[in-house]
C-alpha cells in the first residue's frame, strides 16, 4: 500500500501525542485513583466553569517543539496559546494557505482535573486550508485514532480499521454524543437544555455528553 503523501507529519503526530499522554499521566496520582486529590496539576479558570491546568501549557509547548524542530516553517495554533508561531494566537486570522498545524493539548480538562478517562490530546496538519492529517489519543485508555489522506487505510485506532455506524437512519437507532460547554449564562442555559428535549422528544435513543470533543469525535469513527 503506498504510503501517505502526509508521512512524516502523521509520524510526528504520532510521535508527539505519544509524548503528550506520558506527560498528562505523570500528573495522575495512583493507578484507577478518583478525583481531584489524585491530580497535581495547578488549576486556574479561563472563563465561567471552562478550566485550564499547568499540565495543559506543558504538553503544548513540548508539542509545539516538537513541530518546530521538524517543520520549522509551519504555523502552530495552539488551543492555550503556548505556540509562539507567526499568526498562531486565539485572536488571530485562521491561515488560509501553507502548512499550519492545530494542537488542543488536553481537551477534556475538567475531566482531567476531576480524574475522569474521557481526555484527548488531539493533533491536526491542514495544507492550504485543508485538514490533511489528524491525530487523536487517550493516554488513560491508550487508544491512539489516525488517519493522513491519501494512506488508503481510513482510520485506525491502535493500528486497526475503524468505520463508521452505516446502519444508524434516524435518531431512534443512534447515541448522540454532544458536550454542555463551559458557559453558564441563562440565555445559554435554555438553549443547551432546549436542544436536549427536543432530541429526546424525538424519540432519541441515549444521549452521551463525555466533556472531550475529540474523543466524541473519535468514537463515531470507530462505530
Amino acid at each position: 500500500m503506498t504510503p501517505s503523501p502526509y508521512q512524516a507529519q502523521l509520524d510526528l503526530a504520532k510521535s508527539a501525542a505519544l509524548k503528550a499522554g506520558e506527560i498528562i499521566r505523570s500528573y495522575s496520582n495512583g493507578a484507577g485513583g478518583a478525583g481531584r486529590s489524585n491530580n497535581s496539576a495547578v488549576v486556574n479558570v479561563k472563563s465561567g466553569v471552562d478550566l485550564v491546568t499547568e499540565a495543559d501549557t506543558h504538553v503544548e509547548k513540548v508539542v509545539t517543539q516538537m513541530i518546530k524542530e521538524a517543520f520549522p516553517n509551519d504555523v502552530i495554533v495552539g488551543e492555550e496559546d503556548q505556540a509562539e508561531s507567526p499568526k498562531g494566537g486565539q485572536d488571530d486570522p485562521f491561515p488560509a494557505k501553507g502548512s499550519i498545524w492545530c494542537v488542543d493539548p488536553i481537551d477534556g480538562t475538567t475531566n482531567f482535573v476531576h480524574n475522569y478517562p474521557f481526555v484527548a490530546v488531539s493533533i491536526g496538519f491542514m495544507h492550504d486550508g485543508t485538514p490533511r492529517v489528524g491525530v487523536v489519543y487517550n493516554p488513560f485508555t491508550d487508544s491512539l485514532y489516525e488517519a493522513a489522506e491519501g494512506s488508503g487505510t481510513g482510520t485506525l485506532l491502535n493500528g486497526k480499521p475503524c468505520r463508521i455506524d452505516s446502519d444508524a437512519s434516524s435518531v431512534e437507532d443512534c447515541l448522540l454524543v454532544n458536550n454542555i460547554g463551559h458557559y453558564r449564562f441563562d440565555d445559554f442555559v435554555d438553549e443547551s437544555t432546549e436542544r436536549v428535549r427536543k432530541w429526546l422528544r424525538a424519540g432519541l435513543r441515549g444521549y452521551r455528553a463525555s466533556g472531550s470533543a475529540a474523543q466524541n469525535l473519535a468514537h463515531v469513527a470507530s462505530g
